[in-house]
C-alpha cells in the first residue's frame, strides 16, 4: 500500500498488467516505446528507372515526449537503387553517411511519416533486396521495489500463533524497453531488530524487454542511479551502500547476455530497525540507455520482359 501510494502522488505510474510469474508480485508498464508502426513500399516492384517511395510511420507507444529521434534507411542496396532525397524529419547531420536519415520529435502516442524516395538502377534481372529501416532514441526507465520488515520479536510471536506469512515484497516495472529489476536474496518480511538482521542481500538485473537492441549491448554503470521517497533514516545508508559502494565494484559497464544482464550483487546492505511490527521501503532504480528498433520490407526492380 506504501508503494501504491508513493506512485499514485507521484504521478509516475498508470494502472499496468499483473504478471504472473513466481517471484514478487510485479506490475510491467510498455516495453516498446518508439516503434516502427507501419513500413511500405510505394510501389513495391518497380522498372528501372522508375521512382517508389519508402514510406515508415514511426509512432510514440509511451506517456511520455521522446525528442531527437532518429530515422534512418540503413540499407538499400546501395548501386542497385539510387537515393534521392528524404522527408519527414530534420536532417541528422551533413555527412554522407547521415543522408538517409532524419530526426523527429514525438508527443505520447503520436505518430509520424517519414518518406525517402529511391530510383531503381538498370539491372538485367529480377532483383530484390531488403530495405532496412532503423530508429534510435534515448530513453529512461525507472522501476520501483518495495522491501518489507519485520520486527524479529512481532515474528517470533506470529510463528508462535502460526500466523506468519512469509512473501516477497513488490515491484513496479517502469515504461520503456530496459528493466530495472532489483530484488532482495532474502525472503520478505526481513526479521529487523534485536535479534533480527542488521544487513542483507540486493540484486539488481537488467533485461531488455523490448523487441529491439541496447546500443553495443551494454549500459554504463554510471547510467544506473538509486533513490528513495521513504523517510526511514536507514534508507539513505541503503542508497549510499547501491550508489556509492556496490557500484564501484560492478565495473564500467555491463553486457547482456541474450535478453538478461548476469545479476549484479550488493551484499551488506544495511536493513532498517524499526520499532514497528511490520514496515517496508520503496526503492527507485532508474537506468538510462539508447535502444534501436529495426524493420525491413521486400523490393523488387523487375526489367521489362
Amino acid at each position: 500500500m506504501i508503494l501504491i501510494l508513493i506512485l499514485i502522488l507521484s504521478g509516475c505510474v498508470t494502472p499496468g498488467l499483473q504478471l504472473p510469474f513466481f517471484g514478487p508480485p510485479t506490475t510491467e508498464y510498455e516495453n516498446d516505446v518508439i516503434i516502427i508502426q507501419q513500413l511500405q513500399a510505394l510501389p513495391q516492384e518497380a522498372s528501372p528507372g522508375q521512382t517508389i517511395q519508402v514510406v515508415a510511420w514511426i509512432k510514440n507507444l509511451g506517456r511520455t515526449p521522446v525528442n531527437n529521434i532518429e530515422v534512418e534507411l540503413y540499407d538499400y542496396c546501395e548501386g542497385t537503387w539510387t537515393f534521392k532525397k528524404v522527408g519527414g524529419g530534420s536532417p541528422c547531420g551533413t555527412t554522407k553517411e547521415k543522408k538517409t536519415c532524419v530526426k523527429v520529435n514525438l508527443q505520447p502516442y503520436e505518430a509520424k511519416r517519414i518518406v525517402w524516395e529511391l530510383t531503381a538502377s538498370d539491372v538485367k534481372f529480377r532483383t530484390t533486396c531488403d530495405f532496412k529501416v532503423r530508429v534510435i532514441y534515448n530513453y529512461e526507465t525507472t522501476s520501483y521495489t518495495t522491501i518489507k520488515f519485520i520486527n524479529y520479536q512481532e515474528m517470533q510471536r506470529q510463528l508462535a500463533e502460526g500466523t506468519f506469512k512469509p512473501g516477497a515484497g513488490e515491484i513496479v516495472l517502469g515504461e520503456g524497453p530496459v528493466k530495472p529489476i532489483l530484488t532482495t536474496q532474502e525472503e520478505q518480511p526481513i526479521p529487523v531488530g534485536e535479534g533480527g538482521q542488521q544487513m542483507m542481500t540486493l540484486v539488481l538485473t537488467l533485461e531488455n524487454r523490448g523487441s529491439g537492441f541496447v546500443e553495443d549491448n551494454q549500459i554504463d554503470i554510471g547510467e544506473i542511479k538509486f533513490s528513495s521517497q521513504s523517510g526511514y533514516p536507514e534508507v539513505k545508508g541503503i542508497l549510499n551502500k547501491l550508489n556509492d559502494g556496490c557500484k564501484k565494484t560492478w565495473g564500467k559497464t555491463v553486457t547482456f547476455i541474450g535478453k538478461s544482464t548476469p545479476p549484479l550483487i550488493c551484499q551488506d546492505t544495511p536493513t532498517i530497525s524499526t520499532p514497528q511490527p511490520e514496515a517496508s521501503i520503496s526503492i527507485q532504480t532508474t537506468v538510462s540507455y539508447t535502444y534501436e528498433f529495426r524493420s525491413s520490407i521486400p523490393v523488387t526492380i523487375q526489367p521489362p520482359i
